[in-house]
This record gives C-alpha cells, structure tokens and sequence, in this order.
C-alpha cells in the first residue's frame, strides 16, 4: 500500500467512524484525479496562450514549490 494511502486508512481507522476508510480511500482518489484534472487544464491554457516550452518552466516551478513545501513542513518522528 502506497504511504500516503496508508496515512489515510490509519488516519480513518484512528477516527472511529464508521465507513471511515471507504471515505478516505474515494477522497483520496478523487484529489488525485482532480490533480491530474487541473494539471491537464493549466498545462492546456499555458500551451495555448505561451510558448510551448513554457509549459516544461511552469512545471519546473510547479516542482520547486512542492520540494520547497515539503522539506520546510517535515517534523521530526
């Protein structure tokens, strides 16, 4: 089971609630598509309106800004 999966079943299963896990695994699913979605959408309009290439830089620094988020949110276990 991928990781983030399982932060979500564990995350669902610690609620108590139930059908929890059913409802993680469909939200987690759904941000994913929607992710793929938006991505699709955005790489789209930039394709369209700029250069080609721009689309390879708008997800450079789509990447950067993940990488930065990431290493600046991490806590220690």
């Amino acid at each position: 089971m991928p990781p983030l999966r399982r932060w979500f079943a564990v995350a669902a299963v610690a609620s108590g609630t139930p059908g929890s896990t059913e409802a993680a695994t469909a939200l987690n699913t759904a941000m994913f598509n929607l992710a793929i979605a938006l991505g699709a959408l955005f790489g789209g309009i930039i394709a369209d309106n700029v250069v080609l290439s721009a689309v390879l830089w708008f997800g450079a620094g789509l990447s950067g800004l993940a990488s930065l988020v990431v290493s600046t949110s991490r806590t220690a276990r």
